[in-house]
């Protein structure tokens, strides 16, 4: 099935077809005018530092319009994961650099847990922004950023590959355009199918949620499974789901 992508970003908005969304709040009745909500807005505020939701926090980047921002979750003190087309630049197609990325975690209102600028960026093998509303992009649009500082918090490990399934239900995390500086959640939403490592899910989400956490829920704590990327107007959402590679955080740590 076909129809309209859109990248969920708040910096300038990535619309494919000439599509104009229209925000709407949590609960109100144009719900559907936003086409990451499917069928009604099911998000939630969680006013919380408990985990998991201590480890979800706010991206921002500078943008030649607005600051730019998205989510992302820290699976390690020092590593942030979240959607690869978050850390780039909009109009030159170039990432950003290091020191222009920001992470704040547990982001409530005008407090949160701790903050880091990014040291370095690991993007996922094959991720090409210049395509990224591809299916093919999609599937790889996620990125590790290494922090210069460490942030005093608990991490969420990632989900084991033979975990990750159709059916599999998760909650969807993330700071939306519509609450910049509370984090909301779609609980008990689902993965409906499994491509490889590209993901389609009915969890409702808005710009700005890019890069926040599907999370499962995994021998008394909890997982992520991927991260949320894009939208197919209305029907379902599209995330990345590391998942799929061999996740060497060393490695990882050594990127420059």
């Amino acid at each position: 099935m076909y129809g309209v992508i859109t990248v969920m970003r708040t910096s300038t908005t990535l619309i494919c077809a000439f599509l104009l969304a229209v925000f709407a709040r949590p609960g109100q009745a144009s719900d559907r005018a936003f086409p990451g909500i499917i069928d009604t807005d099911d998000r939630q505020i969680v006013d919380s530092w408990d985990p998991p939701w201590n480890a979800v926090g706010k991206i921002n980047t500078p943008s030649w319009r607005r600051l730019g921002e998205c989510s992302g979750t820290l699976i390690a003190s020092d590593i942030v994961l979240t959607a690869a087309h978050c850390l780039f630049n909009e109009v030159s197609g170039r990432p950003f650099r290091s020191e222009d990325i920001h992470f704040s975690a547990g982001q409530r209102r005008d407090q949160k847990i701790g903050h880091s600028v990014s040291r370095c960026v690991r993007f996922a093998s094959d991720y090409r922004f210049k395509d990224r509303i591809q299916p093919k992009s999609i599937a790889r649009d996620y990125a590790f950023i290494v922090l210069a500082e460490p942030i005093d918090t608990v991490p969420v490990g990632l989900l084991p590959p033979e975990a990750l399934k159709a059916g599999l239900t998760v909650t969807h995390a993330g700071y939306g355009r519509d609450r910049r500086f509370l984090l909301v959640a779609h609980r008990a939403c689902t993965i409906s199918n499994v491509r490889g490592s590209l993901l389609h899910t009915d969890c409702d989400t808005n710009h700005g949620q890019s890069g926040g956490p599907l999370l499962v829920e995994r021998d008394g704590g909890f997982a992520v499974a991927g991260v949320m990327s894009a939208t197919l107007a209305n029907v379902y959402n599209q995330a990345a789901s590391p998942a799929a590679d061999t996740i060497d955080l060393d490695a990882i740590r050594a990127c420059r």
